[in-house]
């Protein structure tokens, strides 16, 4: 599933109209400076006519990414936060609240990468549209989630219970913590879900693999990203989406996944690339085996 607006458009739609709803005038989030959801929220931000305060790990780097360059022209205000301060990232965020309440503005918190109970909705909404468009049966289906910050993988859970997808399979692909992290994160949205609406749903069984995070396999997973850009024209980045179909591959060609004849396997494009554009290097050799085509643009 190509989602070009990425999947952080679904969260933020649910996100910024709560955040009109509650009449706030500005917005405040966190993440890292190549975060795609960090630039979509703070575009998307600017459009309704909100200003954006940015927190972001680490030092501010001597050249600009390009999902930090296109937040920085949408005017975020933003602030790095040493590595070692981060730990205190909610006394910051709160600080800046009262700071920007004192002046006369009503900030609105957005949790890193949408990772709440609101911007659960998106994915809720993403899968009730996958099911639309393709007309598929949701007994056959088999969902793979890249797992970042656990909104997207929490949405797609609760919708499998809200459409009655009993025996749909998810199965998440961890970036970079372990299962037992996102396995506590995922809880904790879900239970946030249903504190805030009134439900008592639970997240069900489901599979995270968090096999693939290590160094050693990234050339095979760029290797991956390039074979499938030339196959299908599909851009995967080389840090989520890639690593993510990587694992997908892996468990089918090792039979580790089992699929059976009539089963569709959906995966779900986070989006990546801003990110991709950013890991050039990874790419170096781009264009090397194109040289004997330059014989056909010769007189």
């Amino acid at each position: 599933r190509d989602r070009v607006s990425t999947q952080s458009t679904g969260k933020l739609e649910f996100l910024l109209y709560d955040a009109k709803l509650r009449k706030a005038t500005a917005i405040i989030t966190y993440g890292s400076d190549d975060d795609e959801f960090v630039r979509t929220a703070v575009l998307a931000a600017r459009q309704l006519g909100f200003d954006s305060y940015v927190f972001f790990r680490g030092e501010k780097p001597k050249s600009l990414k390009a999902n930090l360059f296109l937040s920085q022209m949408a005017g975020a205000a933003i602030h790095y936060l040493p590595t070692e301060e981060w730990k205190s990232i909610q006394q910051h965020v709160s600080s800046l609240e009262t700071r920007l309440s004192t002046k006369g503005e009503k900030p609105y918190f957005i949790a890193e990468g949408g990772a709440s109970a609101v911007g659960a909705w998106g994915s809720i909404a993403m899968i009730k549209e996958i099911l639309e468009e393709s007309k598929l049966k949701p007994k056959h289906l088999h969902i793979v989630v890249p797992v970042l910050n656990g909104a997207t993988l929490a949405g797609v859970l609760l919708a499998r219970r809200l459409y009655k997808l009993d025996k749909t399979e998810v199965y998440g692909v961890c970036i970079q913590n372990n299962r037992n992290y996102y396995f506590d994160k995922i809880k904790d949205i879900i239970a946030d879900f249903n504190k805030r609406y009134g439900t008592n749903y639970d997240p069900g069984s489901y599979t995270l693999w968090d096999q693939y995070q290590i160094p050693e396999k990234q050339d095979d997973i760029n290797l991956l990203i390039k074979r499938v850009a030339r196959i299908e024209g599909l851009l995967l980045d080389p840090l989520v989406t890639g690593r993510a179909f990587y694992a997908l591959s892996d468990q089918l060609t090792n039979n580790s996944m089992v699929v059976g004849g009539k089963s569709k396997v959906v995966f779900i494009h986070s989006g990546g690339l801003f990110t991709l554009l950013n890991q050039k290097k990874m790419f170096a050799d781009i264009g090397s085996d194109q040289n004997l085509k330059e014989e056909l643009f010769q007189k």
